[in-house]
């Protein structure tokens, strides 16, 4: 079983639709959310029809914070506030394989639907489509074995997309799913609301009766196709749909001739509320466009990926607002090794501190967030792929503050102090990048990054030159799965020349259910034995499925691949469980980075943040004077 992103990705392709007369093109937007109160300001549309399983056009990096959000890092209400507020706007470990970057926790951030795509309680239509990170091709930056500049300094996460899980329409916002813990307790069968969950089962009722239809319409009478509807909703979901059945029922329409409606509306919710889709004009008057960048090797041999201008832009044109998080307080970046200190309330436990004589650099983040050097300040973009436009000295494109009608920056908060302007939870701060002269459709796009960073990049190339220029760079985990991908891995104590190297590690992606019967349930040192059970399908892979692993044994699976028996570790509740595994397919068995061992965590790695003009800085927000 073979997969490949590229052809997964190219494979979908939405129909369009109009949505506007200029950009009737344009497969995504960003605008103000439907949604629109407290620290929710923007959101990002969909330009044209989705369909179930279409992948979304904002393919993204992942940034990961590790061990960032951690009691050494809040140890003032001042930085805690900071943090707390930052860490909802990231997503767990389990997405793009950063879950083993370090020991204790780490932390990706997605710019694009990541970070714009908002929470609703009653419908959700998109979710991660984690096996095109996970399962993502090597791309060619660098050569394995071998050093290079942008080594530590970019992402190793990228390919970050999501699909639709529900029909998009042109105009809607799309919500991802946030998961099981941000939905609120439907448990009760009593209450008055409606949940997520409701509106959920609500569309496999539909689709289901729908398909009912389609097969028996022929052999069905008017007065039939009405007495079965009846039928099904009042008996057969009354049976099957448990307590909240009622609930359910009172989704759905009683006319059987609405139901398809439904599903073109894009299920229950959208078909009750379809004021939530926008017009044309709306988007004329009140968003922008962000379709026109894409991702590609940058044409600056150092700098890994870059932004390209995906159609003609004029000196003038807007290429993107960018909404910013707000990050006040630049030193919070820096990483320290982390010790066990005996906590000073309870003297009987231990508690993790940083210790701030061991420095370990600063987190990756630096990079890509906007700063200016008289502020402790530091802004993080939300805006699609705009954190892949690269520095050039003379640049075709220039940051400023927006200017939109309705995205525009706040320039109150430029009257407030430091310590004010920090209390404002929301993307009040928006800059915006315009073309300062013509670009054609596939030129790169680079603006300026300032003095301070062209100063810090030119000492560290000399410090690179002299260091590592003409050394072996250990081969990391990208570099070992090419060559395990069509051979197998070595098992225990096998002997041979293809040996997993230092600093790599075996990883399986697992979902078990129980051996057969008749068959041994457990090894002689009473370790449980499981068969494998999962992922089958390209989109099931999930970093949740991933652990540690050690290959016992190999055979053939009969179809020119491998099986492996192996061994798992799994933690709950502080205690360690190791389980045998058997027929674990070659595809679901890979090689991670152990901990803190990726080139993102080089101690010399550079790190410096992007800068923003000094010209448009606000005079009140520069602190470090």
């Amino acid at each position: 079983m073979k997969f490949s992103v590229l052809a997964i990705i190219l494979a979908v392709a939405p129909h369009r639709l109009a949505t506007a007369e200029d950009d009737g093109d344009c497969r995504l937007w960003m605008g103000p959310s439907s949604l629109s109160s407290g620290s929710i300001r923007y959101g990002l549309y969909a330009g044209v029809d989705f369909k179930v399983d279409d992948v979304l056009p904002d393919v993204e990096l992942g940034i990961p914070y590790t061990d960032f959000f951690i009691e050494p890092n809040k140890n003032t209400p001042y930085t805690k506030g900071i943090l707390e507020y930052l860490e909802n706007q990231m997503w767990t470990s389990d997405f793009a394989s950063s879950k083993f970057e370090g020991n204790i926790s780490t932390s990706p951030y997605f710019p694009g639907i990541g970070a714009l795509g908002n929470y609703h309680s009653l419908i959700s239509n998109a979710d991660w489509l984690l096996a095109a990170s996970l399962l993502r091709e090597r791309e060619d930056i660098t050569e394995p074995g071998r050093p290079h500049l942008s080594r530590g300094a970019i992402t190793n996460l990228y390919n970050v997309t999501m699909k639709a899980t529900q029909p998009i329409p042109a105009g809607m916002e799309i919500f991802p799913d946030f998961g099981d813990m941000w939905d609120k307790d439907d448990s009760t069968p009593y209450q008055d609301k409606f949940s997520r969950k409701d509106f959920v089962e609500a569309d496999k009722v539909v689709d289901r009766i729908v398909d009912f239809y389609d097969r028996f319409q022929d052999e069905m009478s008017e007065d039939l196709k009405e007495d079965m509807l009846d039928f099904m909703l009042d008996k057969v979901l009354a049976t099957a749909g448990g307590m909240r059945a009622t609930t359910i029922k009172a989704l759905i329409p009683q006319n059987y001739r609405k139901l398809k409606s439904v599903q073109e509306a894009g299920g229950t919710y959208l078909y009750r509320n379809r004021n939530l889709l926008k017009k044309p004009k709306w988007f004329e008057k009140n968003a922008i466009c962000v379709d026109n960048i894409y991702s590609a090797k940058s044409t600056v041999p150092e700098a890994g990926r870059g932004a390209f201008a995906s159609r003609d832009v004029v000196k003038g044109e807007v290429i993107s607002i960018v909404p910013t998080i707000l990050f006040g307080k630049k030193d919070l970046m820096k990483m320290y090794d982390i010790v066990s200190v005996p906590d000073e309330e309870d003297k009987s436990k231990n508690k993790i501190a940083y210790d701030k004589f061991k420095p370990l650099g600063q987190q990756l983040g630096l990079n890509y967030a906007f700063g200016h050097p008289e502020s402790t300040f530091l802004f993080l973009p939300t805006a699609p792929a705009v954190h892949l436009i690269n520095h050039k000295s003379s640049p075709n494109a220039k940051l400023q503050w927006s200017n939109h009608k309705v995205m525009y920056n706040d320039q109150a908060t430029w009257d407030h102090t430091v310590e004010e302007v920090q209390n404002f939870k929301s993307n009040m701060i928006v800059l915006e990048i315009e073309a300062s002269e013509d670009i054609k459709k596939g030129d790169e796009i680079f603006i300026d990054y300032g003095p301070e960073w062209v100063e810090a990049w030119e000492k560290y190339e000399s410090m690179w030159e002299a260091k590592y220029k003409d050394k072996e760079w250990p081969l990391k985990a990208e570099d070992v799965r090419l060559t395990f991908k069509d051979k197998p891995y070595p098992v225990a104590r096998e002997e041979g020349t293809d040996v997993i190297p230092a600093g790599v590690e075996i990883a399986c992606y697992v979902k078990t259910t129980t051996v057969p019967d008749g068959t041994v349930a457990q090894t002689e040192d009473g370790q449980d034995i499981w068969m494998w059970d999962g992922p089958r399908e390209y989109s099931d892979y999930s970093g949740s499925l991933l652990t540690m692993c050690d290959l016992l044994d190999r055979h053939d699976d009969g179809f020119g691949s491998f099986n492996y028996t192996v061994t798992t570790k799994t933690r709950s509740n502080g205690q360690i469980f190791v389980s045998q595994v058997k027929e674990v397919p070659h595809v679901a068995v890979t090689v991670i980075d152990s901990p803190y061992t990726s080139d993102i965590h080089m101690k010399d790695a550079f790190r410096h943040y992007i800068g923003l003009p000094d010209e448009i800085f606000p005079q009140n927000w520069r602190d470090l004077r």
